[in-house]
């Protein structure tokens, strides 16, 4: 209730101080004055605001302090004097009462009150332009959520949104949701869009950039108590977590947008030729790799990831669980390919985690026996990934290294010429060599034939052929001198090559373990060499025809190697010279050892026993015309023992480098050189002690300052 009304409250006794002057008299007294006193003119409209105030109205003195704010209304208010105290006290008790009813507005107006409004910044994100896919895994009476293309190292960055695709039908019924804890309640800014289950819906979450939680729970959000906890929310019940959550109950948030390189601690172990990519049920499917001997059930987490080599690997993929390898776009690196009744193809979406692929791109899935091939190195891990639950653990399970094992395809495939009196196999892109033992003698030959056959030969093309499984102790290389640009060779593995001579008497790398060989053009006809066995049967071996063209050896159509073909004008030449594995065997007696013992390695070689063979090069050197004689058709045999090698006048070598194992040599005064195989050796002067302890195949002799073509003239026998 107001204190005063409209009408007039008793004055009692007062004035209403009046100058008497005008507005110009009393500015010109202040002139003529100089005065800075204050001078209030009274006139009529002054007297009309002390007469409202007197009045004691409620409304029009509220109306008066909003208009003259509160300085200048209390400064009228005060200066009405000589009245009683009872109207002074109404004065006071109005203009209280006013006050203390204003709105905030109105106070602050009267009161000129300045509200500085705070600018209220609007966090924005930038778009991760990630897209999670979620569904929901139905397992016997328990359903849990599975984000199918989610990595056990993804995290959120501070300041992005990211997007969880809902559409997924078994999704229908749930609500997908995240928290800070596992309260149902504490959660980042999301926005659900649609409904779960159907098409196009989504979940939109927003991580501020001061968040400082290091992950969200994963559950559901509709499994909520029936009965009101409070007016806002319902209590949620503990299996929205422990249970939706348990394929992926977190996902990590990186706290202060850390620039650290998040390094996983795997185990790495080489992939087995043939494994069965098996699946254990440990927070939901999980891949792993077991030999085909492991019939368990797998109930263990996979701790490894697998590195392979070049050549094929065979995989058994269960039928519950087909699976892909994310290797679109680099198939010429390594190729995945199952039967063709096996093969589904899918779009495999948000795959931007999976390093080196394109997301959004169908992929071929496979079940049963599925080939694995590794061209070359890759500059990725590959990504195993379920047609129906996604990565399921298998994110970069498949890695590189030049120093796991190599293998040649189970599968070869022939086509067959019969080219009096040849047969000729046209061998494929993954090749094993086979060393066939015949007594002393080894013979060459490809993936399944085990048997020496003089006039098979083998036909290949334009293309890459890699050849697998050759031995140490049988380094191999092509006779093409002069054929360079039209075939090629080279190792794939480091440390496995040496040099050694030709049949024609030139300097040629040799390898061992796993060779690439390149074909540009028609090279006619070839030969393999070994520097340890010579021509091990493979005197023009090879035929060049395109009806032996390996690109239908590939798996995949797109795996097959670019190349730039080398035209000839000669498309039917053949080797200028097709050398002969004849020779004649000369058996050497071996030296007694009671006279001829290591210890001799650094004394002058003198009063040897009579029983022994002297391999004398002195003739050999001397006799023009007789040097290829020498060298083609004789052979020394050698067994386990001690030898003397005799060449008056002149320094003998071994050319033994990677054969010290099995034959060693020692003489007297000596001089370092470079044998004509390219490695640097001890020239000794005279004569030299060779100790032979095991197969070392064949070995040549070199005789500094002469043309002495001693190439493989000692050979071992048993």
């Amino acid at each position: 209730m107001n204190p005063c009304n409209k009408k007039i409250c008793e004055k009692g006794n007062y004035t209403f101080a009046s100058n008497n002057m005008s507005t110009k008299m009393l500015q010109a007294q202040a002139l003529k004055l100089k005065t800075n006193s204050k001078i209030v003119y009274k006139n009529s409209r002054i007297q009309s605001i002390y007469k409202t105030i007197l009045s004691l109205n409620y409304y029009d003195n509220k109306q008066l302090l909003i208009k003259y704010k509160y300085k200048l209304y209390k400064r009228y208010f005060d200066d009405i004097q000589n009245v009683s105290k009872s109207v002074k006290d109404g004065m006071q008790n109005m203009l209280t009462t006013i006050i203390s009813e204003l709105t905030t507005f109105e106070y602050n107006l009267v009161f000129e009150v300045v509200i500085v409004t705070p600018i209220v910044e609007v966090e924005t994100f930038i778009d991760s332009g990630l897209t999670f896919y979620v569904m929901t895994r139905i397992l016997s009476n328990v359903s849990y959520f599975i984000i199918k293309n989610i990595v056990d190292i993804f995290q959120f960055q501070p300041g992005y949104s990211y997007v969880f695709d809902l559409s997924d039908p078994t999704n229908i019924g749930t609500k997908f949701a995240l928290s800070y804890e596992t309260d149902g309640i504490s959660h980042p800014r999301f926005v659900y869009s649609g409904i779960p289950g159907n098409p196009n819906a989504t979940l939109t979450v927003y991580i501020e950039k001061k968040i400082n939680v290091y992950s969200l729970n994963v559950f559901n959000d509709e499994e909520r108590v029936k009965e009101p906890l409070n007016d806002k929310y319902l209590s949620i019940k503990p299996e929205a977590y422990e249970i939706w959550g348990y394929s992926t109950s977190k996902i990590y948030v990186n706290v202060g947008n850390k620039k650290d390189v998040i390094v996983e601690d795997n185990l790495y172990q080489n992939l087995l030729k043939e494994s069965v990519l098996a699946v254990h049920e440990i927070n939901g499917p999980k891949y792993l790799m077991v030999a085909p001997s492991d019939k368990r059930v797998q109930f263990y987490r996979n701790q490894y990831k697998y590195t392979v080599s070049y050549g094929t690997y065979y995989l058994y993929v269960p039928k519950m669980y087909p699976a892909a390898l994310l290797n679109r776009g680099y198939e010429d690196y390594i190729s995945f390919v199952g039967l063709p009744e096996t093969k589904t193809v899918q779009m495999v979406k948000g795959l931007k985690l999976a390093p080196g692929n394109i997301p959004d791109m169908s992929q071929n899935f496979y079940y049963g026996e599925v080939a694995m091939t590794v061209y070359k190195p890759f500059p990725y891990s590959f990504s195993f990934y379920c047609a129906y639950y996604g990565y399921m653990d298998g994110f970069s399970f498949i890695n590189f290294s030049e120093t796991g094992d190599s293998y040649g395809s189970k599968y070869p495939v022939y086509k067959t010429i019969s080219s009096a009196p040849f047969t000729i196999y046209g061998i494929t892109c993954q090749t094993n060599l086979n060393c066939i033992q015949d007594g002393v003698n080894t013979y060459l030959s490809f993936n399944n034939d085990l048997a020496y056959d003089k006039y098979r030969r083998y036909g290949i093309y334009n293309g890459v052929y890699t050849i697998f499984n050759i031995p140490k102790q049988y380094p191999i290389t092509l006779i093409n001198k002069g054929k360079e640009n039209l075939v090629s060779l080279k190792s794939l593995k480091a440390g496995c090559t040496t040099l050694g001579l030709g049949p024609d008497n030139n300097v040629y790398t040799f390898y061992w373990g796993t060779v690439s060989v390149t074909v540009y053009g028609n090279f006619g006809q070839l030969s393999l060499y070994s520097t340890y066995q010579g021509y091990t049967g493979a005197s023009g071996i090879f035929i060049y025809n395109s009806i032996y063209d390996n690109t239908l050896s590939y798996p995949d159509p797109l795996s097959v190697p670019t190349i730039t073909p080398v035209l000839t004008a000669n498309t039917t030449f053949t080797e200028s010279i097709v050398y002969t594995d004849t020779y004649t065997k000369i058996e050497l007696k071996r030296a007694l050892e009671t006279v001829i013992s290591y210890s001799l390695f650094s004394t002058i070689i003198t009063n040897v026993s009579s029983f022994y063979n002297v391999i004398s090069l002195t003739n050999v050197i001397n006799a023009p015309g007789q040097n290829n004689t020498a060298s083609d058709l004789n052979k020394y045999t050698l067994k386990t023992g001690m030898y003397i090698l005799r060449c008056p006048g002149y320094f003998i070598a071994l050319l033994n480098n990677g054969k010290s194992d099995s034959i060693i040599y020692q003489g007297t005064v000596s001089q370092t050189a470079i044998g004509r195989d390219g490695n640097t050796y001890s020239f000794f002067e005279n004569q030299i002690l060779v100790s032979v302890f095991s197969n070392f195949g064949y070995i040549t002799v070199d005789v500094l300052g002469t043309t002495f073509k001693g190439n493989y003239i000692l050979s071992y026998d048993i």
